[in-house]
């Protein structure tokens, strides 16, 4: 009995420990044998396990007839044996018993052992107590499976609680701090319009599109993050120039970089990868819009795409503050928030972080962050290269 208990408890999911418990009773009792599996108040498709020894070709169909599925209905709604055997449905061809556990019957195993007149034999004393107890196993076996799942169910719906908790908070200060300046620079603009100069004027109205812009992009980073979260990414993975990806990328982010320089390097003419165009564009816009947020006026971004291999690995390297070492292992979670608290930085990384992760990571790649020399910090994330680029470029290696 312990090597039957520890084959059930190893099983992997409810369903292996129902077909282990058949095995075992047929090993053990020499019988045909069928179990029910019981979801949501109704019996399941029900296995069947033959005898070993090849006799009683039609038990699978006796084992199904509709009046023994009666008698294992009547098993799983009373809790008790009936059947072959039992004062309870006599004539069945099998003797049922439940599976169950304090509240509930998990399944419903029936037994049959036919003579040579096709009548099901009972089962002795011994046996009735090796089927108790193999079936008390199976049920403890279920209902620690159960169990775990119920805790799992519970510890993520409080973990989904806290999530909401967190975008609720973080929306609320992510929204408030740019409507607060939108509303001031405007209030500035139309109470003292001809009083200011044309550049104070001009300082104003850039200060407003600028917070209004951050407003746009983070609704759509919210929206991109809750449709993923309903329904996942529809991917349109493409053979596609990382060159014209990225300088799309470029292209639209531009406007927000001021005097920052936007610089390109490709180790590689022609680099073909496959992706999402559309949602590539989308992380290489967040990741710039990073950069630019938290890395000074008069400095460099850099976006370097680097065949390796099999892979075209994809940087934007920046030269502001950089990010400590205790939020690179965060970094990407959802709302989270660097800790320097200087300027923007506690301004909704997690959401567009996060987002490109996912996009990331549905694409079949992995993104990651590191320290740029000598200032600065690297976002960097790989592609899959494409098949016939890359037996290009290695028949062109070998030739002569």
């Amino acid at each position: 009995m312990l090597t039957n208990s520890r084959r059930l408890q190893q099983a992997e999911n409810e369903e292996a420990m129902l077909t282990e418990a058949c095995r075992q009773f047929r090993a053990l009792l020499g019988c045909h044998v069928v179990c029910y599996p019981v979801h949501d108040g109704a019996l399941g498709r029900p296995q069947i396990h033959l005898r070993a020894d090849g006799q009683d070709a039609a038990a699978s169909t006796l084992l199904t007839r509709s009046n023994e599925k009666s008698v294992a209905q009547w098993v799983m709604k009373n809790n008790r044996p009936a059947g072959a055997g039992t004062d309870t449905l006599p004539g069945a061809f099998c003797h049922y018993i439940p599976i169950a556990g304090h509240r509930e019957v998990f399944a419903v195993f029936g037994f049959a052992r036919p003579d040579d007149d096709g009548a099901s034999r009972v089962f002795d004393a011994a046996e009735k107590n090796l089927v108790l107890a193999l079936s008390g196993e199976c049920a403890l076996a279920i209902e620690k499976e159960r169990l775990i799942h119920a805790n799992a169910k519970i510890r993520a719906r409080v973990q989904q609680e806290k999530l909401h908790a967190d975008v609720l908070r973080t929306i609320s200060h992510d929204l408030r701090t740019p409507l607060t300046s939108i509303y001031g620079n405007a209030a500035m603009l139309s109470s003292n319009a001809d009083m200011l100069p044309p550049a104070r004027r001009h300082e104003l109205a850039d200060a407003i599109e600028d917070e209004a812009r951050y407003l746009v992009d983070m609704v759509e980073n919210i929206l991109a993050l809750t449709r993923l979260e309903q329904y996942g990414f529809t991917l349109r993975m493409e053979a596609e120039l990382v060159e014209d990806v990225v300088q799309e990328a470029v292209n639209i982010i531009r406007p927000r970089a001021g005097r920052r320089r936007l610089k390109t390097e490709f180790a590689a003419p022609l680099l073909l990868a496959r992706m999402d165009a559309r949602l590539t564009v989308q992380v290489l816009v967040n990741l710039l819009d990073n950069a630019i947020r938290h890395s000074p006026e008069d400095s460099s971004i850099t976006i370097r795409a680097i065949p390796r291999g099999k892979e075209v690995v994809v940087e934007v390297a920046d030269e502001g503050s950089g990010i400590p070492k205790a939020d690179k292992e965060h970094i990407f979670e959802m709302f989270y928030t660097t800790s320097t608290g200087k300027g923007d930085g506690r301004r909704g990384m997690g959401i567009g972080l996060a987002l490109c992760r996912s996009i990331i990571q549905a694409m079949g790649g992995e993104i990651g962050v590191r320290d740029n020399m000598p200032v600065g910090t690297v976002f960097f994330f790989n592609l899959q290269r494409e098949a016939e680029e890359l037996s290009l470029c290695n028949s062109m290696q070998e030739q002569p």
